[in-house]
């Protein structure tokens, strides 16, 4: 959730979000198909345990919605599920969730 995700790395998502921001723009939903070996071709996808997981076929789940952003003037970006509104995060050790 964007609680825990706040409290376990210190993400001001209302920063991120915020209406006021001038300097945030959302994109149109993209899906992201992974290039890996062993799990190439297969697409990102969200579910509403909080998990993120791969697939072979791309649907509603598997949209994700950009959101540009500048910290201090460096262009950021984060992806939010379109299909539960959740955001996608990454651990400073890998672990990817939602």
């Amino acid at each position: 959730s964007m609680q825990q995700q706040a409290q376990k790395w210190r993400i001001d998502w209302r920063r991120v979000t915020a209406d006021s921001r001038h300097d945030t723009d959302e994109g149109a939903a993209v899906r992201l198909r992974t290039a890996l070996r062993g799990t190439a071709g297969q697409w990102l996808s969200a579910h509403k345990c909080g998990a993120v997981w791969l697939q072979h076929e791309a649907d509603w789940w598997e949209q994700w919605v950009p959101y540009r952003y500048r910290v201090d003037g460096d262009l950021r970006i984060a992806l939010r599920s379109a299909a539960h509104g959740t955001w996608l995060s990454v651990t400073d050790i890998g672990h990817v969730d939602q």
